[in-house]
C-alpha cells in the first residue's frame, strides 16, 4: 500500500502546479498549467475597456494586461491606485471574475 501511495506521489507532484497562498488552507494544487500572454491595453476587448472606465474603477490605472489560456480563457489586468495594487480577472465580455489585492 505504501508503495502505491509513494508511486502516485512521485508521478503526480512533478506535474502539479502550486498556487501561492496566504495560509496552508488556501494552498491549491492543480494539474492545469496556465499560459499568460501579455496584451497591449489598447488591444483589450471593448467590453473590458468599458468596464474599466466605469465608476467601480474610478482612480485606478491599468498598468499591464495578460490573456490567460485556461480552458475558457480570461484576462488579468494589473491596476494601481496610489500605492494600492490589485489584479482583476475578466472574461471577454467584461464580467469581473475575481480580484486579488497585492498591497499586503
Amino acid at each position: 500500500m505504501k508503495a502505491i501511495i509513494f508511486a502516485t506521489l512521485a508521478f503526480a507532484l512533478p506535474h502539479a502546479e502550486v498556487n501561492a497562498a496566504t495560509s496552508p488552507q488556501d494552498a491549491v494544487v492543480t494539474g492545469i498549467k496556465q499560459e499568460r500572454t501579455p496584451v497591449e491595453l489598447s488591444d483589450l476587448p471593448d467590453a473590458i475597456k468599458k468596464t474599466l472606465k466605469g465608476e467601480e474603477y474610478a482612480g485606478w490605472i491599468a498598468k499591464n494586461a495578460f490573456y490567460v489560456a485556461d480552458g475558457n480563457g480570461h484576462y488579468e489586468i494589473e491596476l494601481q491606485k496610489g500605492k494600492e495594487l490589485q489584479i482583476v480577472k475578466f472574461d471577454k465580455d467584461g464580467k469581473k471574475l475575481d480580484a486579488r489585492n497585492l498591497d499586503h
